[in-house]
């Protein structure tokens, strides 16, 4: 058996702020204390006795070692150990598209602790986080060698902050939620058709009567937040569809053909305050977010036509490239035939998920009839949209909604009666239920509808929509457990994982709990008597 070093709730790290720069290092160290109760310390800025308790064994010392990228391959060597390939796909960070920054890291024990080796500040921290959940599951640090690191730099959540009107510290306790699981991006949907939650300077009419909008302050707060965890703001505004509520509130955007239903309104580009709006929204969303990428939506533009549609995306996409950045949209963007390759497209639209039209027509009344059309006439065209992607050489953003979309019910029920109240209510219900480890096999650049259309996966990404959730709470008990599963294959794709997932999950309950997602779904899979599970 192998034997353990007792860490007691101290690393103490040698080159904490030197190797990892002051913000990213007070920001994880934030992170740690407070979903583990870990206390990270530079060894070089506390005294001899603080360092002195740590040798005697009241925690574990740390050394930290920035590698040359060159010397990488020989230090995993000299270990013994596996080599973990390098990350593929993109790389959300600023100005680092089509240059994947490498978060692979070396753990091996020394004479003074354990000493961890990585390329970029990213290792070490993905590296310091993976400690520090062995330490709230365990009590414990194993001193054996490791090496790892993720197939994919994109690893990613959704967040539909529309439907539910999250503050800006629920968005935080969100992005700590992801940077303990080793996701690296939180994609911040904020327009839809029922509100515009993001104020913007070139339009003050989008947020001002709404109270609960994300001031600029706000978001500059939530960008510097995630940077220092080590997790990028990728922001979406979605056009040309979906944007009732821009048309409400800036009546010059209406074009001059009548919308087919107001919920199904669009950014008609012949207008030229259209045009200008365009331009300016997605300019000032670029300046103030210094990540590689921005989403501009591009999807269910129900009732638009297909010339105009392609109008108004290029209109966008050309605004994010004036701005230097990456243009992201969902798989629908593909019919504007706007992308190109370095560009990524978010295939969402599994085999199984097509609009059921006949259902719709028997479900609903006579005068919705026409909007069934144009909602089908839409989803005809999905299976098509990854090829075109494919054809244009257009990497994909593999979100199948059969697969990482959380809003849904779970299909097992929780040890807590109280629980199954509440999971009649959120979800869904048109969706299938899903047990928690569900997505356990998935392996992302494998997804069957893009490697079937000879596409590539380059970045995968989970995805909470709001209909249902009225709280932070909700949407905790939506991830959670759910999201870790998904990380974990995010991070791993193809490659083996350890088989104990039931109890990895189960010890990582308190490190939620810490973060303030203490209403987790208590899954009879995990915490009931399913040995399988564990």
């Amino acid at each position: 058996m192998t034997p353990r070093v007792d860490a007691g709730r101290l690393l103490l790290v040698e080159g904490l702020f030197d190797t990892m720069g002051e913000a990213r290092a007070a920001g994880l160290a934030d992170l740690l204390a407070r979903a583990g109760q870990v206390t990270l310390l530079d060894a070089v800025r506390h005294d001899r006795s603080t360092v002195a308790a740590a040798a005697a064994g009241d925690g574990v010392r740390l050394v930290l070692d920035l590698l040359p990228a060159a010397a990488w391959e020989a230090a995993v060597e000299a270990s013994a150990l596996e080599p973990v390939p390098a990350p593929e796909g993109i790389d959300p960070r600023p100005g680092a598209a089509g240059s994947p920054c490498d978060e692979r890291y070396l753990i091996v024990p020394c004479e003074a602790g354990l000493r961890i080796a990585a390329v970029d500040p990213e290792g070490m921290q993905r590296a310091l986080v993976s400690v520090a959940r062995e330490i709230v599951a365990s009590g414990q640090v194993s001193p054996r060698a490791r090496a790892d690191g993720p197939a994919l730099s994109w690893r990613g959540l959704s967040l539909d902050a529309v439907r539910h009107a999250f503050s800006a510290d629920d968005i935080a306790r969100v992005i700590d939620l992801i940077a303990w699981h080793d996701l690296s991006v939180l994609h911040l949907h904020l327009t839809d058709v029922q509100d515009w939650r993001l104020e913007m300077e070139c339009e003050p009419r989008l947020t001002l009567a709404d109270a609960s909008a994300l001031s600029v302050a706000d978001y500059d707060a939530l960008v510097a937040h995630a940077a220092a965890r080590g997790v990028t703001l990728v922001p979406e505004i979605d056009l040309p569809g979906h944007v009732a509520a821009a048309l409400a509130r800036v009546p010059e955007l209406a074009g001059a053909d009548p919308a087919p239903h107001p919920m199904l309104a669009y950014l008609d580009p012949r207008v030229p305050a259209v045009r200008a709006f365009i331009a300016d929204v997605v300019a000032e969303l670029a300046r103030r977010s210094p990540g590689g990428y921005v989403h501009i939506g591009g999807d269910e533009a129900f009732g638009m036509p297909e010339g105009l549609y392609a109008e108004a995306v290029a209109l966008a996409v050309a605004a994010v490239r004036r701005a230097e950045k990456t243009p992201v949209a969902w798989q629908e963007g593909a019919r504007s035939e706007a992308f190109v390759p370095g560009d990524v497209l978010q295939a969402w639209i599994s085999p199984g998920d097509a609009f059921d039209a006949e259902a719709a027509r028997q479900e609903h009344p006579p005068e919705a009839q026409p909007l069934i059309e144009l909602v089908a006439a839409c989803f005809a065209q999905a299976p098509f949209d990854v090829p075109r992607a494919a054809q244009a050489g257009v990497g994909i953003l593999a979100s199948p909604q059969s697969t990482v979309y959380l809003d849904r019910r779970y299909a097992e029920a929780s040890v807590d009666p109280e629980q199954n109240e509440r999971a009649a209510r959120l979800g869904f219900p048109s969706y299938e239920p899903e047990g928690v480890l569900a997505a356990a096999g998935w392996v992302p650049t494998a997804t069957p509808e893009v490697v079937d259309a000879g596409a590539t996966v380059v970045a995968a990404e989970a995805a909470l929509w709001c209909e249902t959730v009225t709280s932070l709470d909700d949407a905790g008990f939506l991830l959670l457990p759910r999201l870790a599963v998904l990380a974990e294959r995010m991070w791993a794709d193809g490659r083996t994982v350890p088989g104990n997932l039931g109890a990895r999950l189960r010890g990582q309950a308190p490190a939620w709990e810490a973060l303030g997602f203490t209403d987790h779904y208590r899954s009879t899979a995990l915490w009931g008597h399913d040995e399988s599970a564990r």
